[in-house]
């Protein structure tokens, strides 16, 4: 039987009424529906409770809505499947900050002079309107670009001051994973963020524009200039989360998808944010998957990807400051609902628990620490003994050669002529000791 004859027989088999005979789940089945129980409990709590209370999953309504959280259904086996490739932007929790509350600030790839190319850009303008640019440029009617949620990146004087060094990140795979986005139809990208205490968090989009301190929208982008934007999010209470994913063939290729219940979001606590491109829904519809901790929204997008390796995937990225965020995971791959959901379970422990940074990098590596210096009245000096080591078969005061006949004599003379201890030691000015002696003490200071 062939590999594929085998797999069918142990996955379609049914029995004499039709029914399938199988009794476990494929990797990418048995997501976690957004359902909550008559408490409000969602499968994220379940799926934390049950580390303590292992039977909290007791009922089959449960059971049937939160398959992975109450680890409810075994998994088949598939064979060993090469995991995708997942990068990463930044080691560690960045404390984002900016000059003026509400700004915002730019992170630029490692290498790349945004603000040169800008100009070389506004030098020699052109009117093509590329994938990704259609809405945040001038040049089409459809204007998506918001002055008061996003920098002006047009404006190169602007972009200059608002590029923050200490967020620069660097990925040389930025350009190769789109080769790896081709072949796998989509990618995944994933992190968590943390409002501090005095920053601003969007009730409504109309709060947006009544407040320019509010925190700015999150958007990636491929190119710069002129912006390319590969996904724009807002985070706003009203809406939840609100995404729109561009895609790399097309102009016509944005799709916006967002949660429809307001999202309270706190000072202070982590949240996980999370979306995907070219993942399927139950009905084998392909599309946009935006995750706030656990819980999808999808809408559709069928689309290929046309970038290639002389392009990068992610060059910039506008963010909001007073923030904490995580190292940013993209996967070049889209992951299933269920594994999305996986990671959030598997993570969401410890990234709450991390405190993080408590200034920004420019605060830690150009300000001083002051300290106190204590100095002493008096100069101390620590004297050992010295221990012998090695003795000599001759005593003499002439070496093998005539410098070391020389400097010996030196030594002496200046030690006969020269000052020796005072009180309270009560020695006297001159120097009487044996010849041999100060040899000794000749031959351990070369020695050692």
């Amino acid at each position: 039987m062939s590999s594929g004859e085998v797999k069918r027989l142990a996955l379609e088999s049914l029995d004499a009424d039709g029914a399938n005979l199988r009794t476990c789940i494929s990797s990418d089945e048995g997501a976690d529906k957004d359902w909550t129980d008559i408490n409000g409990n969602d499968c994220a709590w379940y799926q934390k409770t049950r580390k303590t209370k292992p039977n909290i999953c007791s009922t089959s309504e449960i059971q049937n809505n939160c398959p992975l959280a109450c680890d409810s259904k075994p998994v088949c086996y598939e064979g060993d499947k090469p995991p995708p490739s997942v990068y990463t932007i930044w080691s560690r929790i960045m404390y984002l900050s900016e000059e003026n509350k509400g700004g915002g600030l730019i992170c630029v790839l490692e290498g790349v002079d945004a603000v040169a190319e800008c100009r070389k850009h506004k030098a020699n303008p052109t009117s093509t309107i590329i994938p990704g640019a259609q809405d945040w440029l001038k040049y089409s009617s459809l204007v998506e670009h918001k002055p008061y949620m996003d920098i002006k990146l047009e404006d190169c004087d602007v972009l200059e001051r608002h590029i923050d060094p200490y967020c620069s990140f660097s990925a040389p795979w930025t350009r190769m994973i789109n080769t790896q986005i081709k072949t796998y139809n989509g990618y995944s990208v994933d992190f968590w963020w943390k409002a501090l205490e005095e920053t601003k968090i969007a009730r409504t989009e109309v709060h947006y524009k009544e407040d320019p301190e509010l925190m700015r929208r999150i958007v990636f982008f491929s190119k710069l200039s002129p912006p390319t934007v590969l996904a724009e999010m807002v985070i706003a209470d009203s809406v939840g989360y609100n995404v729109y994913l561009y895609g790399a063939c097309s102009v016509v290729e944005r799709e916006q998808t967002a949660f429809t219940s307001p999202i309270k979001h706190e000072n202070g606590v982590w949240y996980r944010t999370a979306f995907t491109l070219g993942n399927m829904n139950d009905d084998g519809k392909r599309g946009v998957h935006l995750y706030h901790g656990s819980s999808v929204s999808f809408d559709f997008a069928d689309w290929s990807w046309c970038r290639d390796e002389t392009m990068d995937f992610i060059q910039g990225m506008q963010l909001p400051g007073g923030i904490l965020i995580s190292p940013i995971e993209v996967t070049s791959s889209p992951l299933s609902v269920k594994e999305m959901q996986q990671r959030y379970y598997s993570n969401q422990v410890s990234v709450r628990l991390r405190r993080g940074a408590v200034m920004d990098d420019k605060t830690r590596m150009t300000d001083t620490i002051p300290y106190e210096r204590n100095t002493y009245a008096f100069p101390v000096s620590l004297v050992s003994p010295p221990i012998l080591l090695q003795t000599r078969v001759e005593k003499t005061d002439v070496c093998t050669n005539e410098l070391g006949t020389i400097y010996q004599k030196q030594v002496w003379k200046g030690s006969i002529e020269g000052v020796g201890c005072e009180s309270p030691y009560g020695l006297s000015l001159s120097l009487s000791v044996p010849l041999s002696l100060v040899l000794f003490f000749l031959l351990f200071f070369f020695l050692f």
